[in-house]
């Protein structure tokens, strides 16, 4: 059991006395639970229409719990599993698999529910550890990082309960992590409103290419085709620490679309880049000129634009998807090797100009509402990086 009192404990340095970091501790001395589920018997034959939920890992999302397509189980699976019941104000870490890493807290009474083999139920002591405060912790870079880097082959399993114990913890007061989630919740909010907007919006490109392209599967059929390294050259570019990015500079572009900004650029002009690596592999973007692009991100070099415009391969990419060139379970990723499975059709001119204008135009409507979604993700993550070093809630501390 550890003893806090009102007085934050922060790390200061001996020559600025600015603030450093909180102390840290253990999640383990800070929880009373911490377990996964487990397989019920039978695997899917065990699912039925009604009955107690079984949470999976693809209904725990970063921040959030889904249950639109969550499972159901007899009370007799239930109660072999019981051990593995799902509470209000339990967190739910995502342990293994593509979305290892994601993480929610539960705000209501999910009644009868149990997570499976793939999701972590931890249960905080609340006189210490804010639930609240624990599930945006665990949505921090360096955590992330700490859950990824552990998942490096299949040999060494699922992000298992000793890891998750031994995860070290900021851990300010508790009425420090009261204010500090409250001021999380209002930026979440705005941020997912503004996404949620946004998603609404991008789906008018795809649904141009569909009526005027068709499948873009069966292309290869209608128009001659080259593979992807023909039309262009797939790169990683060296990859930068969390510590490199600036609140200001250029943008800087990461497995999360862009993470931040840059002193430096190594992109002059907008360039196609997909994400290969972690939960986000595979989604496709369209920088803007002057940007860095990092490893975490294939950038799509020296498009030959006699053949097709940048528009026309970002449309493409997203209505074919990219799932037949990941590989990996517990580190998706996807390399040069696996995307030259992927071919491009070289539609005919007339056709192609006729989409790269059309889309365009669109992209010129959409581009204020992209750059609002993409300021409020930067300053999201800003707002989440101070939250744990001391200095967003310092003025708030130096007035009580």
């Amino acid at each position: 059991m550890v003893t806090l009192t009102e007085t934050p404990t922060i790390r200061r340095s001996a020559e600025t006395n600015n603030i450093m970091s909180y102390s840290k501790r253990c999640l383990g001395d800070l929880t009373s639970f911490v377990e996964s589920g487990i397989t019920p018997r039978g695997g899917n034959s065990s699912y039925v229409e009604a009955g107690p939920q079984l949470i999976r890992s693809q209904n725990v999302l970063m921040g959030s719990l889904s249950l639109d397509n969550v499972v159901r189980i007899s009370p007799e699976t239930f109660e072999s599993m019981r051990r593995a019941q799902v509470l209000c104000d339990d967190v739910l870490l995502n342990i293994t698999g593509a979305s290892i890493g994601r993480a929610c807290r539960i705000g209501i009474d999910l009644g009868n529910a149990v997570v499976n083999q793939q999701v972590a139920v931890i249960r905080t002591q609340k006189d210490i550890l804010s639930p609240a405060f624990l599930a945006y912790v665990l949505r921090t870079e360096s955590l992330q990082n700490t859950i990824l880097s552990s998942q490096t082959d299949a040999s060494q399993g699922c992000f298992n309960r000793q890891k998750i114990r031994a995860l070290e913890i900021p851990l300010p007061p508790l009425s420090e992590q009261r204010r500090i989630v409250e001021i999380l919740d209002q930026a979440d909010t705005l941020r997912q409103q503004r996404r949620q907007a946004d998603q609404l919006s991008r789906r008018i490109l795809p649904a141009l290419f569909l009526e005027m392209f068709g499948n873009p599967n069966s292309a290869h059929d209608r128009w001659p085709s080259k593979p992807i390294t023909e039309v262009c050259r797939p790169r990683q570019w060296p990859t930068i620490s969390g510590n490199q990015l600036l609140p200001e500079g250029y943008p800087a572009f990461g497995a999360n679309g862009q993470i931040g900004y840059h002193h430096s650029f190594n992109h002059e002009h907008p360039t196609i880049v997909i994400t290969c690596r972690g939960a986000t592999c595979g989604t496709i973007s369209l920088t803007p000129p002057k940007c860095y692009l990092t490893g975490n991100a294939m950038a799509l070099d020296d498009l030959d634009e006699t053949l097709v415009s940048k528009e026309f391969m970002v449309a493409f990419l997203e209505c074919r998807g990219l799932d037949d060139t990941i590989t990996g379970t517990t580190q998706p990723q996807i390399t040069r090797t696996n995307l030259e499975k992927v071919r491009i059709p070289l539609v005919p001119r007339d056709l192609l100009f006729r989409f790269t204008e059309n889309s365009k135009s669109l992209t010129s409507a959409r581009s204020a509402s992209t750059s609002s979604v993409t300021s409020l993700e930067i300053l999201f993550q800003t707002i989440l990086h101070r939250a744990f070093d001391g200095s967003l809630t310092d003025k708030w501390r130096e007035g009580t």
